[in-house]
């Protein structure tokens, strides 16, 4: 595998430091897969992927993966899908809520939260906050008629619970 169009594009001590960098994709859905495998495609390689849920039929139309991949666990099937693209990716898979695993998030230099419960993100910004890590949300909103991404770098601006609750007033 060559990295020759990518090193050109960012520059070879960039790419060199895209290859040690950790991100961490909460959410493995058709957000979260997408994103998680264009960060494997520009250099990043590292990854911290968790997700409950199995790819279903009616997932397939919108995400990475195909129907070779339904019935398997969405973080399995795009890490496999990073692997594609990137075999030297070091890549740590976590089937489960989130919840239940906020120590997979020490160490990350960034995460993706592409969950789709306002509940989790919360949850996830609190812990963001405790690591003072830099987190990345996106949503969709209700029927597609929209949606945002905010970066929130903890301390430096608002949080996630507060950024959200401006935007709903």
């Amino acid at each position: 595998m060559t990295w020759d169009r990518v090193e050109r594009l960012l520059g070879s001590s960039n790419l060199a430091r895209l290859a040690q960098k950790r991100v961490g994709v909460v959410g493995l859905g058709s957000g979260g897969g997408f994103v998680a495998q264009t960060l494997a495609m520009s250099g990043v390689g590292k990854f911290v992927l968790i997700d409950d849920d199995t790819l279903e039929v009616g997932n397939v139309v919108r995400h990475v993966a195909d129907l070779r991949d339904v019935g398997r666990p969405k973080a399995e099937v795009v890490a496999d899908l990073i692997h594609q693209r990137n075999p030297n990716a070091e890549i740590r898979v976590l089937q489960g809520k989130i919840e239940s695993q906020m120590d997979a998030l020490d160490g990350l230099d960034l995460l993706v939260c592409a969950v789709d419960g306002e509940n989790a993100k919360y949850i996830i910004n609190q812990a963001c906050l405790e690591r003072n890590l830099t987190a990345v949300y996106a949503g969709v909103y209700e029927r597609g008629e929209g949606g945002d991404v905010v970066v929130i770098h903890p301390y430096d601006g608002p949080c996630y619970a507060c950024w959200a609750a401006e935007l709903r007033d």
